[in-house]
């Protein structure tokens, strides 16, 4: 079809597609042109265009068109250049921005090898926090971390803003951030658009020293009376969702990811157990584990909240809904954490603290074995000998931890 496209004569530009992404064009005067088209993203922008491969001759054929549009492809992509900036000689050296980069970074994170479920989440914070304060259009080479150029100083008053702008844990969200624009800039060092030591988003070692490892704020065990009495009183006048997720937080320490997403489907009440997919967000399990999931066996106290659920649904997949800030159906991951801070807890008590809290006292009050309450809160084996041979879910001890971690919850003023 395509040697009898090309033999007839033409009046006008007509176009036949040669499949791969590649066309080609027959002109009036006789000439023939292959052509390509190709979507790129381009400092935070997608970008279709149509760009000359060559022309059809005795000495061009269309599977050389071919090979070389892929050659194109690739170069664009791994670049995030349109093709107009790929040259067959050598390629087009151009001022890479901190948006290529980004897009870069996500794109590892989202395809591939490396992909992870948690790649929107990365996404969100770069588009929500970091480019409002690091636009998308900055040169790469404006944040190198050289005396001359000053590119720490940049990346440090970023994230002093950040951190002033969040009105939760600024210090998780600026170090979350940190983190995300070291990658970022990883990724450029990888595609050689960066020199490796003049990464400004790596802490110094000065840095390290003073800040040290921070961990989730905990509150002492004699202030959580007062923590269950004012979730009890709802006195940040919460959504009854969020309470009763507060309170089955307590109750079992979920991460908030994984508590936000809890399905009706997830219940097996004949069984009474939750069985929690190795895909949800939130259990942390990687490509390697995401065939374990997480099971939490049915108390009473946690049966008490699944009934008071039931009556509050009305048809919604999901146990805890929405209060309104979200655009999911289900509860926003976040509304944990909102709601002690509205109590006064900023900075005192987290959601994520409290799974040191249940560790830390579940070990010192109850005195129950430390494996046990790993295992409750989701934590797999450690070590290569252990994640091979080590297959033991302990269900019943975990029954009869959360069962005695609810009761003591419960002599401590939790009402359910």
């Amino acid at each position: 079809d395509l040697k009898r496209f090309l033999k007839e004569p033409v009046s006008e530009v007509k176009k036949q597609g040669c499949g791969q992404g590649v066309h080609v064009e027959h002109h009036p005067n006789g000439s023939i042109y292959f052509k390509g088209r190709i979507t790129v993203n381009v400092s935070g922008k997608s970008k279709r265009s149509e760009f000359h491969i060559g022309t059809y001759d005795k000495d061009f054929s269309l599977n050389e068109a071919k090979e070389k549009y892929q050659r194109i492809k690739a170069w664009c992509q791994d670049n995030n250049r349109e093709p107009k900036d790929y040259s067959i000689s050598k390629k087009v050296l151009i001022p890479h921005t901190f948006g290529d980069a980004v897009d870069g970074f996500i794109r590892t994170k989202k395809e591939g090898k490396h992909a992870i479920r948690t790649w929107k989440n990365y996404q969100r914070i770069f588009h929500k926090d970091i480019l409002t304060v690091i636009p998308p259009h900055t040169p790469l080479d404006s944040l190198r971390d050289v005396r001359e150029v000053g590119g720490r100083q940049i990346v440090d008053e970023a994230l002093n803003t950040i951190e002033k702008n969040c009105r939760g844990s600024g210090g998780d969200l600026r170090k979350r951030s940190q983190q995300l624009i070291r990658q970022s800039i990883e990724y450029a060092v990888q595609r050689g658009w960066f020199t490796r030591n003049e990464n400004p988003a790596v802490a110094l070692s000065t840095e390290r020293d003073r800040r040290g490892h921070q961990h989730h704020p905990t509150l002492p065990w004699s202030e959580v009376p007062e923590l269950l009495e004012k979730v009890n009183l709802n006195m940040s006048s919460a959504s009854t969702h969020t309470v009763l997720a507060m309170k089955f937080l307590f109750l079992t320490a979920l991460r908030t990811s994984a508590l936000a997403q809890l399905e009706w489907s997830m219940i097996d009440e004949n069984q009474e157990m939750i069985t929690i997919t190795g895909e949800t967000t939130g259990v942390k399990r990687y490509a390697q584990s995401r065939h374990i999931p997480h099971k939490i066996p049915i108390t009473k106290h946690l049966r008490e909240i699944i009934v008071k659920c039931k009556k509050l649904n009305r048809g919604e997949p999901y146990l805890f809904l929405s209060e309104g800030f979200s655009k999911n159906i289900h509860l926003c991951p976040e509304a944990p954490n909102r709601m002690l801070i509205n109590l006064g807890y900023q900075r005192r008590q987290t959601a994520h603290g409290w799974r040191r809290t249940i560790l830390t006292y579940g070990k010192e009050i109850l005195k129950e074995k430390e494996e046990v309450i790993r295992k409750q809160m989701g934590h797999l084996p450690v070590g290569k000998v252990a994640k091979a041979y080590d297959g033991s879910e302990l269900i019943d001890e975990r029954y009869n931890f959360l069962t005695n971690w609810g009761n003591l919850l419960v002599e401590k003023g939790l009402v359910i």
